[in-house]
Formats: structure tokens, sequence, C-alpha cells
């Protein structure tokens, strides 16, 4: 059953693919081969956009707006042409390909509550789409409406101390919003391009600043979610908590995030951003510890801190995109080696000393590297990664490629074992010159979530690990099999992490059975069922989640295999 789907995905997407180029029906090609239909997966990406502020078309193959019963609801912009569908199918993995049946485009909360409503009508499903930033498929789903957030990107407002903006805002936008009263948030994300809304649904939200301050999520004042019952819900920690927790990081199983409160504090102009080396983990780890010891007795001397494991080649560290080029001429070619970035923020005439930085950790003397810059710079650093670099020539056939992401929260007590045998497990010649490793000191959440579980640790230290790579079409005859083979390993590093009370990042990683939901560390189904219940009764939302994790029907089988194609097995 597993071979006769992976090959009808196959020639679905070829489908697909024709269609979108000539506009018109297609059969699958018999001569099409799998390397052929894996290199056009990508060409939907390149469909023309459609005109989501103009159009008031009514064809159904193109942007349409449609009207339910009460003709007092504002219509809302949808989509049922193939190409719409077909780039709701695709996200940031590039390893999963569900086919909607229909892509809507809201612009105010009560177009979402409507674009419900009649979903549970029609007797239909729902899942929701920010920037597709999302590694498994966690934003598409087999032959159900998808809910584009695009157009809900508006800042509400901006003072001093807090920010509202819509799920569909980015980070950029938020960022921009409170520059002009000299605040921040406290916790950054390294890529200021991910829609808030789709960060805080799929894990809470990550950055540099999370050993002091811990994921974005502990910022948020107050949300207001669409729940599956269709009700316009304000929720905070005081009111309807329930639902405020498990609408963060809850991936859209109880509600749709539409705005966000967040709050703000005020952020000096200007940042100093050091690079250093470490040779081996040994050295790391008791400095991580040194980290959140000095946090917890006052504060470290920086504001940002993080940490790259790269190849020791020439040109790495710059070809990841995140730092300078190190290359350690007493170290192997091709090992290991750490690169960790931290930074300071301060304001002219307060310029901290480099020397005393310098001094704090315990890397290799004589690899530092500082830079002077201001604060909207450190913010959009990585513009030119992501909106030049990588969709270049020279990077985008790797970066089309799927990414068979893997990411864990470890508790500190044994993030180091762990991590010691994951590098000696993982060879390095077999890692993509333009792949990823991240690590994270931070401190752990204060509240759990529902869906999110978080490790214990004793001393509610955490470390994130992420391994973000690209399959690279060029050194491997099979794309697909090549993805299959390094999600497989990835489904055993994650087992390996529960073992040492580690959970999964559930924007990547995800368990693909109810036992293993129920294994996993804190993770409360009992919790997840009552909120399920209460807030979507009929389990409209994230069909393809839900059926995992309470072993329900899956919506790809129950509206037929034209509605998948998949690249994994």
């Amino acid at each position: 059953m597993t071979n006769n789907r992976l090959l009808l995905s196959v020639c679905v997407f070829a489908v697909l693919l024709v269609s979108l180029a000539s506009v018109a029906e297609s059969t699958p090609s018999a001569e099409l081969s799998p390397e052929q239909a894996a290199r056009l997966t990508y060409a939907a990406e390149h469909a023309a956009p459609l005109d989501h502020q103009a159009s008031t078309s009514t064809s159904t193959s193109t942007a349409a707006r449609w009207h339910d019963d009460d003709d007092e609801q504002e219509p809302v912009l949808s989509a049922t042409d193939l190409a719409s569908r077909a780039a709701a199918s695709d996200d940031y993995g590039h390893s999963v390909h569900y086919l909607a049946s229909e892509v809507v485009y809201p612009s105010s909360d009560q177009q979402v509550a409507q674009v419900v409503q009649r979903v549970r009508r029609d007797r239909q499903q729902l899942t929701v789409r920010g920037t597709g930033h999302s590694a498994n498929g966690q934003s598409q789903c087999c032959g159900c409406v998808v809910m584009d957030m695009r157009n809900m990107n508006q800042v509400r407002e901006a003072t001093a101390e807090y920010v509202v903006v819509e799920a569909g805002a980015k980070f950029a936008d938020v960022y921009a919003a409170l520059a002009p009263f000299g605040s921040s948030l406290v916790t950054q994300t390294d890529w200021p391009g991910l829609s808030v809304g789709g960060v805080l649904s799929a894990g809470g939200g990550m950055g540099p600043g999370m050993f002091r301050h811990g994921f974005i999520a502990e910022s948020i004042l107050e949300l207001t979610v669409v729940t599956g019952r269709s009700e316009i819900v304000v929720c905070s920690p005081s009111s309807e908590p329930e639902l405020f927790n498990a609408a963060i990081g809850g991936l859209g199983q109880v509600g749709i995030i539409t705005a966000i409160k967040l709050r703000a504090v005020p952020i000096p102009g200007q940042m100093i951003r050091v690079y250093h080396v470490y040779q081996l983990l040994d050295k790391l780890m008791p400095d991580y510890d040194k980290v959140q010891n000095d946090e917890a007795a006052g504060g470290a001397p920086f504001d940002q801190l993080q940490t790259f494991p790269v190849l020791n080649f020439p040109g790495t560290g710059a070809a990841s995109g995140y730092a300078p080029d190190f290359f350690l001429f007493d170290q192997p070619i091709g090992s290991w080696v750490l690169i960790q970035e931290y930074g300071v923020f301060y304001n002219p005439g307060q310029e901290p000393d480099d020397a005393e930085l310098f001094a704090y950790f315990d890397h290799v003397a004589g690899t530092e590297i500082s830079t002077d810059m201001p604060y909207d710079a450190w913010i959009h650093r990585l513009d030119y990664v992501f909106g030049v670099l990588l969709p270049s020539a020279e990077y985008n056939y790797a970066w089309k490629n799927p990414h068979p992401w893997f990411e864990v929260l470890l508790p500190a007590e044994t993030a180091g074992d762990y991590l010691t045998d994951f590098f000696a497990r993982n060879d390095p010649s077999q890692a993509a010159l333009y792949s990823v490793q991240a690590l994270y000191p931070l401190k752990e959440p204060a509240v759990k979530r529902s869906l999110q579980p978080m490790p214990d640790s004793p001393s509610d230290r955490l470390v994130y690990l992420g391994m973000l790579r690209q399959v690279d079409i060029a050194s491997t005859p099979d794309l697909y099999a090549e993805n299959a083979r390094l999600t497989a390993l990835n489904g055993q590093y994650r087992l390996d992490a529960e073992r040492v009370g580690g959970t999964p990042i559930l924007s990547s990683t995800l368990p693909s059975s109810q036992d293993e939901w129920q294994c996993l560390s804190n993770f409360d189904m009992r919790t997840y069922r009552r909120a399920k219940a209460q807030f979507d009764p009929r389990g409209i939302l994230s069909p393809g989640l839900s059926a995992v994790i309470l072993n329900r029907e899956d919506p790809c089988e129950r509206n037929g295999d034209e509605s998948i194609f998949r690249g994994t097995a």
C-alpha cells in the first residue's frame, strides 16, 4: 500500500505541475522519472500570485469572493484554481504535499469566524497557513480547506510597552512598529520574515535571547482566537487560560490565532556582535552552565547567545549564512567545530569592553571577531541570506529541495552526553554543505502548554538542538529516497532524545503514532482531549495531526489518494 501510494503520489504531482504550466488538464507521462518529478515538485512556488486585495472575480478558476447565507456578512476571498491549491500544498520542508480543496484568504476576525462556521456547516475540515515555514506538512490538509492568513497582516496598536498585531503580520512588521518607541520584543527571532501567528502556534518562538527570557510565547499578554465552534474569544493568562495555553504551540488544534498582544521592552540602539570558536562540546557545555548560573545570580554580561556546529572546511562558516568563515588548521578537515555568536546591546557612550567579553568564555583563544552594528541591522542580519543568497542560482537548487529538519529540547543535565553521542554518530561527511546546526541554552517555560511538550529539568534549564538541513539533489540519484533516509534518521534521533528526557519541537519533528504521543515527556493526553472537546468538538481544525494523536480517520484516507502526493514513503 505504501509503495502504491508513493507511486501514485509522484504521478499525481506530475499532473499538478504540468497543469500549472499549461493551465489545462493533463495526464501523467509514462516516461516521467522520479527524478524529473522530484525536480518539478517546486515549480508550484513559481505560479503567478493572485491579487488578493483587488480581485473581485466570481470564477472558481481564479480568485473569487463567496457569501454565506447571511447577506450582511462580508464576502471572503477564496480560490479553487489549481495554482492556488498547489501553492498551499507545499511548505518550507518540501517533503510533504497535501492538495487542498480550496484556499481562503480572510482579512478580519469576523471573516475567520465566518469561514469556520461555513466549514462546520458543510462538514468540512480546515487547517491554517502563515508563511508555510513548517517542515512536515503541518500547514497542509488532504482535500480540506486551507486558510491563508497573508491578508491579516496589520499592526493594530503599538506603544512602548506592547504591540498588537494580526496573525499574518511578520516579525519584521512588529520590529518596525516598535522602533519609533525605542522598544522591541524581549526575545527576537533569528529570521524576521516569519508570521507571528504561525511561529506562536507552531512552538512558541525561539531566538538567541532565550537563555534569559525563554520562548517568545512567554511575552504574550493576550490572544484573540477563533475556536472550532466559530466563537471569537479574547484570552489571556487570567481570562480563558485553558484556551490561551492550548492555543500557544497548539498547531491550530483548538483554535485559530487571529491577533496577538506582545509585551515590549526598551532596547538600546547599538549592538556589539562577537563570534568565537570551540573545538569540542566539553568546553561549550560548562560555559552554558556558567551563563545560566550567572543569569540566576543577576545576569550574564550579554543579551544574545547561540552556537552553530559547522564542518571544519574553509568557507563553511560563511556558506552556512550565519557566521564568518572559521577554519581551524590544527583540527581535522571535515570534523565538527562550534561557532558561538553572542551580542550585547548598548547605548552610545556605554560601549562594552571587548576584552572583558572575550575573557568570559573558555573558547579557542584568538578566534574572536567583534562587529559593531545598529540594533536594526542585527534584527535584519539574515535578510540577505534568506532574501538574496539562498534564492540565488548558486544555492537555489539546494534551498528548494526537501528539508528533513530535526529539532529537540533537552534537559541541561543530559544534554552534554546526548550531544556528544549525536555528533559522533552524525558523520560529518554526510552533512550537506548548506545545512545549519544550531544550539541554544534556554530557561524552562513557566507554563506547560497542552500540546508542545517540555522536558523535565531539575535545574529548569534546557538546551535546544536543531539540525536544519537540505537534501542535496546534486549528490544523490534519488531525491525522495534520500529524504526518506534522513527523515528516518531524524525519527531515531528523536527517540534517543526522548530516552534522556528530551522532547521534539512540533514545528518540525512530529511523533507518528498515538502511542508515540502518549510516551512523550509531559504531553498530557487528558488535557489535550479536554481542550479539543471543549473548543473544537467536531474536530474540524488541523485534522491530519489530530488523526494521529487521537487515532482517528486520516483525512487522506477519507478524501482519497488523489489529494496526497508525498516525497517520503
